[in-house]
This record gives C-alpha cells, sequence and structure tokens, in this order.
C-alpha cells in the first residue's frame, strides 16, 4: 500500500502544470521505476499536459493527497532545478528540467522514502495551445484511472499473499510462517494457526507427524501455548463417548479404551468381529496392548491382528 501510495505521488507531479486560463499543451512521456520493483512494472506513460506559459513553479502536484514542499526553486530559460519534500509520504528528493529548445525538454524527479528510491524520467514537447480549466477534467480522469488500476493490482497481490499466509497457517507449521513474517503478520496468522491445530482434527493431524518434526505436536503445541494433555484428555472424552473415532481411542485414549475393549472384544474372536465396527478398534486396541508374554506374531496383518486378539482375550 505504501508503494502505491508513493508511486502516486509521483505520477501526480507529470500533470500538475495546469493554471486556469491559456497555456501551452505539452505532451509528456514519463517512465518511473521504483527500487525493488520488477522492470516494466509500471510502463512508460505518455499524456497531454496544459501548462502556464511561464514556469513561477515546479510541475510538482499540490493536491491535499499529495502536497509536497517545495523549496530552492531556480528557473533559467534553459533549466529548472527545485528540492521536495512530501511529509506525508515522508518523501525527499530533486528534480531537474533541461529545455532542450523552446518547444521540447527532458527532465528527471528522484525522491528517496523509506520504503525505497523511486526515479522518473520526464521528456516533453510543445503541440499547440490550451485551456487549463478545460484540461482539467481530463486531467482528473487519467489520475482515476491510474488510481483504479493501481488498486486492482494492490488487491490482487494482498489477496494472493493472504492465500499464501493463510494455506501456510492451514499446514500448522510455526517455522514456514516466520520464514515468511515479513509478509505474513503474526497477529493475523498464529491465531489462524493455533484454532487449527487446538481443533480435534488438528489436534489428530498433529499426532500423526514424528514426535521430533519441526511441525510436530511439541513444536507447535509450544508455538501456541496448548495445553496437550488437557486437550488429549478432552479428545479422548468426546471420541469415547460419541465412538466417533474408534480407532484414535484404541491408539490413545487407554482410560476410554479398556471398558470398550472389555464390553465388545473380549471373548469374540476376529472372525466374529468382521464387519462390525468395532473390528478395527479391537485389533488396534491388541495391537496396542499386547499380553505379557504372548508369542511372536505372525508377520501377515490379517493373520497378526487375529493372534494378538486370541492372546489378550483368551481365543
Amino acid at each position: 500500500m505504501r508503494r502505491k501510495t508513493l508511486a502516486l505521488s509521483l505520477l501526480a507531479a507529470t500533470s500538475a502544470f495546469a493554471t486556469p486560463g491559456s497555456g501551452d499543451l505539452w505532451e509528456v512521456t514519463t517512465q518511473m521505476s521504483m527500487e525493488g520493483m520488477p522492470a516494466g512494472m509500471m510502463p512508460a506513460r505518455t499524456q497531454q499536459v496544459c501548462s502556464a506559459r511561464e514556469w513561477t513553479k515546479p510541475p510538482i502536484a499540490q493536491d491535499e493527497k499529495h502536497k509536497c514542499d517545495v523549496s530552492d526553486w531556480t528557473n533559467t530559460p534553459t533549466k529548472s532545478t527545485w528540492k521536495m519534500h512530501c511529509p506525508e509520504e515522508k518523501m525527499d528528493g530533486t528534480g531537474e528540467i533541461t529545455r532542450t529548445s523552446p518547444d521540447a525538454y527532458t527532465g528527471v524527479i528522484n525522491m528517496t522514502s523509506p520504503h525505497g528510491a523511486m526515479t522518473m524520467n520526464l521528456a516533453g514537447k510543445k503541440i499547440g495551445p490550451c485551456d487549463a480549466e478545460a484540461a482539467q477534467a481530463g486531467r482528473e480522469a487519467q489520475m482515476a484511472q491510474v488510481q483504479a488500476q493501481m488498486a486492482a493490482a494492490q488487491k490482487a497481490g494482498d489477496d494472493a499473499k493472504a492465500q499464501a499466509c493463510k494455506a501456510t497457517a492451514d499446514a500448522m507449521d510455526p517455522r514456514m510462517l516466520d520464514m515468511q513474517a515479513q509478509v505474513c503478520e503474526s497477529a493475523t496468522y498464529k491465531p489462524m494457526l493455533c484454532a487449527k491445530a487446538s481443533s480435534d482434527e488438528g489436534f489428530k493431524e498433529l499426532k500423526g507427524r514424528p514426535a521430533d518434526a519441526e511441525n510436530g505436536l511439541a513444536a507447535v503445541a509450544k508455538y501456541c501455548g496448548m495445553d496437550v494433555a488437557a486437550k488429549e484428555k478432552d479428545l479422548c472424552k468426546k471420541a469415547a463417548a460419541g465412538e466417533s473415532d474408534l480407532a484414535y481411542v484404541a491408539r490413545n485414549c487407554p482410560d476410554e479404551a479398556a471398558p470398550i475393549a472389555q464390553r465388545e472384544c473380549a471373548g469374540r474372536d476376529y472372525t466374529a468381529l468382521a464387519g462390525t465396527k468395532y473390528a478395527g478398534f479391537c485389533a488396534t486396541y491388541a495391537a496396542a496392548h499386547p499380553t505379557p508374554g504372548a508369542s511372536p506374531a505372525p508377520a501377515d496383518a490379517k493373520a497378526k491382528a487375529k493372534k494378538t486378539l486370541k492372546s489378550l482375550f483368551g481365543h
């Protein structure tokens, strides 16, 4: 947003020659470059500008939004120079225009700000007389068009940034979010990441990641200040009460899993459980709680579960 404002301020400099009454109509070509912006981001622009015949001040916009203070103005038949300070945008710079003939000039405006340096090269040629008052409406329309185009570009950039930052937050990756800190404001996206991590589905996803991963449960819990034990207890209680995720209960909730296992698994073999909603739970629970001293489980997954169930429940 700051670059957009700075660019508009400098662009406005090429359209401020006008004063009421008759003047000279100039065709002005401007080419802007900004530090940190790709070449060609702002292509050359050509417009017609109505100026006073006698230059008593530099061509600097003095509207309410982009008012700049001018000092050290000098003007000769062949050259005009000045310094300028724009307090609203915190910009300082210099300008110089050289009359290459009575009907042509070249010039440059150099500005610096906390957000970078900008340069605008100017070239103008006189094409006839003009009425400044009539030209004002045209200039305002041109500036409105430039503002609309830059606003659209700014919105597209902001939307792309927000989408990328949201994706990082949804991925629950604190390290990556910190790496993107210059564009992903922590105040906005850290709460988003932590909300996902503290949700039931987010917590389950974190539990499935390697324990020592930089985006694992321990790392994310520390980043978000999450009470893992309390969350685990709450999740186990809800999952067991509604039997909404029996596999999770079997793997992670021994206190809640034991009574379900006793009720649904004890005294049943693998074949009897097949096709029921407790088949996976019983197999997972048996694998997670093997009977001490049981013989080694077979390699085949199905046979392994069957063998473990038998050893656990006496069949």
